[in-house]
Parts: C-alpha cells; structure tokens; sequence
C-alpha cells in the first residue's frame, strides 16, 4: 500500500505513519520486487487466484495434513493461492496506491514500467478533474491523466468521491460515496471499476457495519476491497476486507522483505485492539 512517491514526506511524523516514500526508495523497493522471484500480478488477477476453488481445496487438504503430523506446505510456496508440490511458486505481490495523486503519473509509474511491474490506483472521484485539483496539499490526477494509465495498463478502483471516512457517516451518505465514486469513474474511464480501497482507518471492530458495507459494496459491483488493515491476503480471507501492507520511505530492502515474509503480520493485533478501544471509547461503553 502506496500513497505518494515524492520527496515532501513529514520530518515530524512517525515512520509508522508517513504516507510518502522518496523516489530514490521506491526506485530500489520495485526493483528488489523485479529481482526477488515474486511474481507481480494485478489486483484483478490476485482476487481471481485468492477465490480458487481449486486452491482453497488445496489450503483445507494442507491443514488436514499439518494436523495430522504430515508436512504442510511452506507460506512462500504459495503463489497467489496456487500450490505446487513438485515446484513450489514464488510469492504473488500486489502494488497499490491510494488517493490518485499527481506524482504516480510523473514519477511512479515511469518507474514501474522501467521494471514491467503492474500497479492498481484507487481514486478519490472528486478530487480528480479536467483541471488540477489538491487532496492534502498534493495535486491529484486529472481525468486525462487517469485515460493515459489506464490505457497503458493501470487497474483503476475507487476511493469515495470526497475522500472521507464512512465509519460515521449516515448510511445514505456511506451508499452515495461508494456509489458514485464508481458510477462517476467509469464515466469518465469507459471502464468498469471493479475493486475499491478504504479510506482511512479501517473500523474492523465494528462487525455489523462492516457486514452492511459488504452488501452495499456487492450490489455496487465490487469484486473486491483492499483496507488499511495491515497484514497479507491468503485463500478463504473475504474479499471485501482484503488487508495490506503500507510502504514507506522508512523501509530499507531489509525490513521490506521482512514484510513481505510475514514479520509485520504481528501488527495487526494491536492495530485491531488499538480501533477496538477507541471505537469503546466514542460509544462510552
């Protein structure tokens, strides 16, 4: 999970919560993916392997055996989903980026083609335009801008119209914002949006919201949503609640292999007790 490749990251921010990485850094990050062994896939196709009946069959039959004492196959000799026992795939990695600003186009992209790495970007579709507008100070896409990615292969998704956080807001406004970000994208894509990513934290511990955002995001026609939940996706986790790992300048080729390996799934713990407790806390249970 990207948000912004460029050097205006915040000096005074936690590494933990530092949304930019400086293009020297994403520049070394893409190519230790290129060179690493992941295969590097699409969303559409990660989602599509990650509901593999086939694979899920797998995944059941491999826990059967590890409970039975039998050797189980390793999490790195998973591909998306697909297991080999005679020669095991490499790690499957999806690229995203959240809020669709400007310097994806100028400066990320550039990069991913130099590596032939796919990438998805979630748009926020009111703050993308005919003319430049700003979202957090930074300047966002332009509608001709998002044409010219996703004709050379970006997978475009929606991120709300107004880029607001709907844990709070009144269900007529949840449904307008997952709506119309969609209706309003595809308009101006002649695509289909098939995949949408939160924004925001992501308010896991609210299970009956999070039930009826599942059905709106169905009748939508989503296929698939991506949170800010941190952790790895593996076959049979709901698709719309699919987690992520955030990337920042603060990685090093170290810790973001470690990431990639797992070491960071442990955050997702108090990450989940941290919105648990402040959820209690608004509710003054």
């Amino acid at each position: 999970m990207y948000h912004s490749v460029s050097n205006d990251g915040g000096s005074n921010r936690h590494p933990y919560y530092e949304m930019s990485v400086r293009p020297e850094d994403f520049e070394r990050q893409m190519k230790f993916l290129a060179e690493s062994g992941c295969q590097i896939i699409s969303l559409s196709e990660a989602v599509s392997l990650l509901s593999d009946r086939e694979l899920l069959s797998s995944q059941n039959h491999a826990s059967q055996s590890e409970a039975e004492g039998s050797e189980a196959p390793d999490a790195d000799r998973v591909y998306a989903g697909r297991i080999s026992a005679a020669a095991p795939s490499p790690r499957a990695v999806v690229i995203t980026f959240d809020d669709g600003y400007r310097d994806f186009f100028i400066t990320a992209w550039p990069i991913l083609k130099k590596y032939d790495l796919p990438a998805t970007v979630f748009l926020p579709a009111g703050f993308i335009s005919d003319a430049r507008k700003r979202l957090n100070g930074r300047e966002c896409l332009t509608w001709g801008e998002a044409r010219q990615l996703a004709a050379e292969g970006v997978e475009v998704g929606a991120h709300t119209v107004h880029h607001k956080q709907l844990y709070g807001m009144k269900w007529a406004d949840v449904e307008h914002e997952v709506r119309a970000s969609k209706e309003r994208i595809e308009q101006a894509l002649a695509r289909h949006v098939r995949h949408y990513g939160w924004a925001y934290a992501f308010p896991g511990h609210d299970r009956a919201f999070i039930r009826s955002c599942e059905k709106l995001f169905r009748s939508a026609g989503y296929k698939a949503v991506v949170t800010t939940m941190i952790g790895r996706a593996k076959p049979g986790d709901n698709l719309y609640t699919l987690k992520r790992l955030p990337v920042n300048s603060g990685d090093d080729i170290k810790l973001f292999r470690a990431k990639l390996e797992g070491a960071y799934d442990w955050l997702a713990w108090p990450q989940r007790l941290k919105k648990r407790l402040v959820g209690l806390s608004k509710t003054g249970t």
